[in-house]
């Protein structure tokens, strides 16, 4: 028996010695193979749909590298979501080096019915198409097959029964509690959406309530709830690829900011410097919207008003770029009610993305607005439990956010690999 053993691991031994060898040779072998292949950078940002290990183990034939710098292609993949709910990915192939001055840009719609697994799919297979045009010009072409997969039958017209409209339901909740302490919320939202290149039309209603029960040394139980409901409607039309106009309602309600109901009317008119079907790599718009508030409120408030009408105007700027040295967005607008130019808003906030240099990069965002329309603030100063509590809205002059962050990446410039190993 301990000889049979012997036998038994020595060829165990032997068998796995050959496949590591066999295996040590393949490798060898496509290392050979790809040290010539064209070098890509890809640059996936927010995409969510863009499964990097999934990429790289479909698209094999490339090697993939960490900075832009070291690429012969730097690939931009930005995804906007369409009228129906689906996903509108833009593919930005940029030549570098030999290849500079090729470069191509690609658009592809998805369904709102499409898996996660079917969105990353096609991604594939739309990369495999860009970047056919520069493998070819490498060695790495000898690598590559190419074929077709027909139809069974001519392309037809799609017949929509529902007219390119698309409705959302979602109705949620939530509670949790000890001994001292219980709470509870819930929250409804519905939508009907209609977007075609002339117009878009939106409904959507929104309602959440939530209720909370503080117990203090078994003697003292503090209360508290809060109550908003908002209903929105707008129609866009189209005026051409720089201009479009509409008109904007909703009616909003909240115990918190002390407005019983507040109505809101109001006409814009929107200017893109660009033309609008370039939107999902640079944008630069100017708004201008006018209109009237109906509002009501629950008590009286500072300017001792339980209900008043007023007029208000906004001017508002938005840009968005992404470029092969990373990306920006940027967005500022300025708001007052005309009966008094003292109450007005203004914010601006910004978000960025920049390399500087191999490996390095550095990102940020920065939101910063001026307060000086707060009309509905209640009168009379709040309890301590009620400002622990937010059940009473406070006067403020400025809110404020900012966040900055840097990172380094140093090391092998090659990142083909792909181990999935304890992903999750």
């Amino acid at each position: 028996m301990r000889n049979i053993l012997i036998v038994i691991c020595t060829c165990l031994v032997l068998t796995l010695n050959s496949k590591a060898q066999t295996s040590k040779a393949d490798s060898l072998k496509r290392d050979s193979m790809l040290s010539n292949a064209l070098k890509v950078f890809m640059d996936i940002g927010t995409c969510y749909y863009c499964d990097f290990s999934y990429i790289r183990k479909e698209i094999d034939y490339v090697n993939y590298v960490r900075d832009p710098k070291e690429s012969q292609v730097q690939v931009i993949i930005t995804e906007n979501t369409t009228g129906s709910g689906g996903n509108e990915f833009l593919f930005m192939f940029i030549g570098k080096k030999e290849f500079e001055g090729m470069n191509d840009t690609i658009k592809q719609a998805t369904s709102v019915n499409n898996t996660q697994d079917e969105n990353r799919a096609e991604i594939v297979r739309i990369l495999k198409m860009g970047l056919m045009r520069f493998v070819m010009k490498t060695p790495g072409n000898k690598l590559i097959e190419i074929k077709s997969n027909l139809p069974e039958s001519g392309n037809e017209k799609v017949q929509d029964k529902w007219k390119s409209w698309v409705y959302n339901i979602n109705v949620s909740g939530y509670g949790n509690g000890d001994q001292n302490y219980t709470q509870l919320q819930v929250s409804t939202y519905a939508s009907a959406r209609q977007v075609t290149p002339d117009r878009k039309i939106n409904f959507s209603v929104n309602s959440s309530y939530s209720k909370a029960k503080y117990v203090y040394n078994d003697t003292t139980d503090i209360r508290t709830y809060h109550r908003t409901n908002r209903f929105d409607h707008s129609y866009i039309k189209s005026l051409g690829k720089h201009w479009s106009a509409g008109y904007f309602y909703y009616l909003y309600t909240s115990t918190f900011s002390n407005i019983k109901s507040d109505n809101g009317l109001s006409a814009g008119v929107e200017y893109d410097v660009f033309p609008y079907d370039i939107s999902s790599s640079k944008l630069i718009t100017f708004r201008y919207k006018i209109g009237f508030d109906f509002n009501q409120y629950i008590d009286t408030t500072i300017y001792n008003k339980l209900k008043e009408t007023l007029l208000s105007h906004s001017l508002g700027m938005g840009k968005k770029i992404k470029k092969k040295w990373g990306s920006a967005n940027t967005s500022v607008v300025y708001s007052n009610y005309l009966h008094d130019f003292r109450k007005n808003n203004l914010y601006f906030s910004a978000n960025i993305n920049v390399r500087i240099f191999n490996g390095l990069s550095v990102n940020g965002y920065l939101y910063v607005s001026g307060i000086h329309d707060q009309l509905a603030l209640q009168k009379g100063s709040a309890t301590y439990e009620e400002v622990l509590l937010q059940q009473h809205q406070l006067a403020t002059q400025y809110s404020y956010y900012i966040s900055l962050g840097i990172t380094y990446t140093f090391g092998s410039i090659y990142n083909n690999v792909v181990n999935p190993r304890f992903d999750y």
